[in-house]
């Protein structure tokens, strides 16, 4: 940590040592240390790690760290490890974080049948992330039917984190999901206050004029 804080090419060249040692924690550390360099040389340092990690852990860490390269490379390496099987499916946890950071809607689809086909594979906190990833990859969308729909198909899931992501990644699509509207706005009178802000704001990043909003606030 003392290296990472310097930021200096000896320090990371010092770090980069340590990449190779045999205790799973010490690699985890240093690995964490080096995804807060960037540089070439910290992508390149990431990428190769992949090839020889087999630590989940540890994996996920490198990929999560892919997320902030602009590289033509990085989306295939995303892609690969969306889905890559690990415990608790944490390197697709981290594959869709980092293609969150990415921002570019090519790869809603990918998170869209990795979601659909799946779910229990995921930890609900993953699942709800990947919810929210749709809503936010495809806000900027001309056609988000798709996404739109899958959310819809979550807002009575039995598990909370689900039903509130649900709820944000659909105001996160914005006016284009007016379609769940209708939807939304039945849910009012059926949840408590907390879960009743959420869906009101839902449907006030959907359409800030609806005369839904303002009663569900009082």
């Amino acid at each position: 940590k003392a290296l990472r804080s310097i930021h200096t090419d000896e320090a990371f060249d010092a770090l980069n040592r340590g990449s190779s040692q045999t205790d799973a924690r010490v690699r985890q550390q240093v690995r964490e240390d080096l995804a807060g360099f960037y540089s070439e040389g910290a992508f390149e340092v990431a990428r190769s790690g992949l090839e020889k990690e087999k630590n989940p852990a540890i994996v996920a860490t490198l990929v999560r760290s892919l997320g902030a390269y602009a590289k033509p490379e990085v989306h295939s390496l995303l892609l690969a490890r969306l889905n890559a099987p690990s415990f608790r499916n944490e390197v697709a946890d981290a594959a869709i974080a980092a293609m969150r950071l990415q921002d570019d809607p090519g790869y809603l689809e990918p998170i869209l049948e990795t979601l659909a086909r799946d779910e229990s594979k995921f930890t609900t906190p993953g699942f709800s992330q990947g919810l929210v990833v749709l809503g936010y990859l495809g806000r900027n969308e001309a056609d988000k039917t798709k996404p739109r729909e899958f959310l819809l198909g979550h807002l009575n899931s039995r598990k909370r984190a689900v039903r509130i992501a649900s709820l944000e990644a659909l105001g996160e699509l914005g006016p284009g999901a007016s379609a769940a509207l209708g939807k939304l706005t039945a849910q009012l009178p059926t949840v408590g206050p907390e879960q009743r802000l959420i869906v009101a704001k839902s449907i006030w990043q959907i359409d800030a004029a609806s005369p839904a909003v303002f009663p569900a606030l009082i």
